[in-house]
């Protein structure tokens, strides 16, 4: 085999693990990197940004408040139902993080504007949508943002998309 035939064919060996080592790095070391998508909160319509979103199990869901005023990201439930996720108050520059909401649809609204609304569908891994009585866990935090909404997307997002 001539020199430089090797050294493509080399080259080509180290650009592939070079494209595939962000996704095998972190099972190799024994993390598990868990998928976030963030939704923005704006101060006109649609005011969430996405609007609707589908994602599947185990993402973590945040929402940024870049706006000068306070909101709430509430289940349309906690008037009525099972509530499954409430920020309470999530002041300017502040987000409000979501994590472990089980596969079913849920639409949310701000309790201080209720013109502003959103759904959000969440898909088990094989991509039905039960639902589950259980709670999600949830922080709300202040402080920088970061601008970093999806578009909305009637199929769900997976960590390769991301």
């Amino acid at each position: 085999m001539n020199k430089n035939k090797l050294l493509r064919q080399i080259s080509g060996i180290g650009l592939g693990l070079l494209l595939v080592s962000p996704v095998i790095w972190p099972v190799a070391q024994g993390f598990t990197a868990v998928p976030q998508l963030q939704i923005t909160i704006e101060g006109q319509s649609p005011y969430f940004q996405p609007v609707r979103q589908v994602v599947l199990t185990g993402f973590t869901i945040r929402w940024n408040n870049p706006t000068a005023t306070e909101h709430t990201i509430t289940h349309d439930s906690c008037s009525g139902g099972p509530c499954m996720f409430d920020s309470g108050v999530v002041p300017p520059n502040g987000s409000f993080t979501l994590e472990g909401l089980p596969p079913g649809q849920y639409p949310y609204h701000c309790r201080l504007h209720p013109i502003m609304r959103g759904v959000l569908r969440v898909l088990d891994n094989d991509g039905s949508a039960a639902t589950d009585a259980s709670k999600a866990s949830t922080s709300v935090s202040e402080g920088p943002h970061s601008n970093g909404a999806l578009e909305g997307s009637d199929r769900p997002h997976s960590s390769s998309s991301l």
